[in-house]
């Protein structure tokens, strides 16, 4: 005779692909355990020994998920002792979660354990509604497949798909550069942008921004047409970008600190119509034997403005028309031009303002690379709400004192910084 507790677990592996049938799944877990019980003598403990598979402290190496089945039995009877069964309760859930069924005279009794510091009780009792709910699919219909399985109660879809939904008619916000002159009409003389010691008001750079879209439709660049910007970090890099858009043209925005080679590369598959460049900087690096685009020198000080007018464009830009392209780092290999729509980028852009609550009178920090994506946030995000976008320059990188004083004297609120500025 022998005393002890004998109960082998057994780890079971199944297909559940979405278009196998009750059926195939059936049959596919009764073969499956007729052979694991086949060779049940085998302790899983030296299962996972041969196994060797990677170990979690925190996880079961192989399985998370436990079935008990607990069959009837009539209790012992031995001679002088009183034998009374005694039902488990309270304790430690051993695995992260198990469905525990007992058989009895009326038919199963499950319980579900958990480890409440993976699970809260509100999903657990979710989730056994799912249980129950694909059970009864199972019992209507053994050919449905598992990608046909419903987890919501017919009251439940009903809840979901009448109750809950009202049909509520959003209109579309507008573009960004429409909300930027929307912001310039309400605000004319509240601060649009901060470069050094030189601060310039919404009506100033809306103006700058017509003047500059005008330019460009005058010389024929439009839809489907891209500009590309390779200007530093500076109050005409932002006028360039807003102006591209009122054109309804594509903007690609280029640092101009990378090497020529990938500078190059960027122009060359972009495939720009016109490109702006500092009037300081030597046109030659930019020019292209092979494409045709014009290479622009821009400051704030150029003729060309003069020769524009300040009314905006009465160009209609579409919102799946593309805002901007912009290249990834190129790590694995050239880099990657994204495409980004206007839509999305307005959706983008109202959403990081309600998220980061940004309003009227605050300062933003221009800080990131104006071709990293982390800029599209700082610029559009100031300069759509009525903020001010603060420029950094090579000064704001002298240290880190340096550049926690001119946060402060800036009047800085918001900043987006590279983890490799911690570093």
């Amino acid at each position: 005779d022998l005393i002890g507790l004998f109960v082998n677990t057994i780890v079971l592996k199944i297909d559940l692909t979405a278009d196998l049938s009750l059926t195939e799944l059936f049959a596919q877990v009764k073969s499956r355990s007729i052979a694991a019980y086949a060779n049940q003598d085998a302790p899983l403990e030296q299962v996972i020994e041969r196994l060797n598979p990677p170990r979690r402290f925190n996880q079961h190496p192989l399985f998370q998920t436990l079935l008990a089945l607990h069959l009837p039995f009539d209790d012992a009877v031995i001679p002088g002792l009183a034998v009374q069964t005694l039902a488990k309760s309270g304790g430690m859930s051993e695995f992260d979660i198990s469905l525990i069924v007992e058989e009895n005279q009326v038919g199963l009794t499950c319980t579900i354990e958990y480890l409440n510091e993976l699970y809260d009780e509100q999903s657990v009792r979710q989730w056994l509604s799912y249980f129950l709910n694909v059970l009864k699919c199972c019992s209507k219909d053994s050919l449905l497949t598992i990608g046909e399985l419903e987890l919501l109660s017919e009251e439940s879809q009903q809840q979901l798909l009448q109750d809950y939904h009202h049909q509520v008619r959003h209109e579309p916000a507008p573009l960004l550069h429409h909300q930027l002159s929307s912001v310039a009409q309400r605000l004319p003389n509240h601060i649009a942008l901060v470069e050094k010691d030189k601060e310039y008001s919404y009506q100033w750079f809306d103006n700058k921004v017509n003047q500059l879209a005008n330019y460009l439709i005058s010389h024929g660049i439009g839809e489907s047409d891209r500009v590309a910007i390779c200007l530093p970090r500076s109050v005409m890099f932002v006028v360039a970008i807003f102006a591209a858009m009122k054109s309804g043209a594509t903007y690609i925005p280029v640092d101009i600190t990378q090497p020529d080679d990938r500078l190059r590369y960027i122009l060359s598959d972009s495939d720009p119509k016109l490109v702006f460049v500092a009037d300081s900087e030597l046109i030659s690096r930019y020019s292209s034997e092979t494409q045709p685009y014009r290479v622009v020198g821009i400051s704030e000080q150029s003729d060309l403005f003069n020769q524009m007018s300040i009314e905006p464009p009465a160009t209609i830009v579409g919102r799946q028309q593309l805002v901007y392209i912009m290249y990834t780092s190129g790590s694995t290999g050239n880099p990657k031009g994204v495409m980004i729509e206007h839509q999305q980028l307005v959706s983008f852009i109202n959403s990081y303002v309600q998220r980061r609550q940004i309003s009227v009178g605050m300062r933003i920090l221009q800080f990131g690379a104006v071709s990293f994506d982390s800029s599209v946030e700082d610029i559009f995000g100031a300069l759509t709400t009525g903020s001010t976008l603060v420029l950094r320059d090579d000064q704001w990188l002298a240290g880190t004192k340096e550049f926690w004083s001119l946060c402060t004297q800036y009047r800085i609120h918001l900043i987006s910084l590279p983890t490799a500025f911690f570093h």
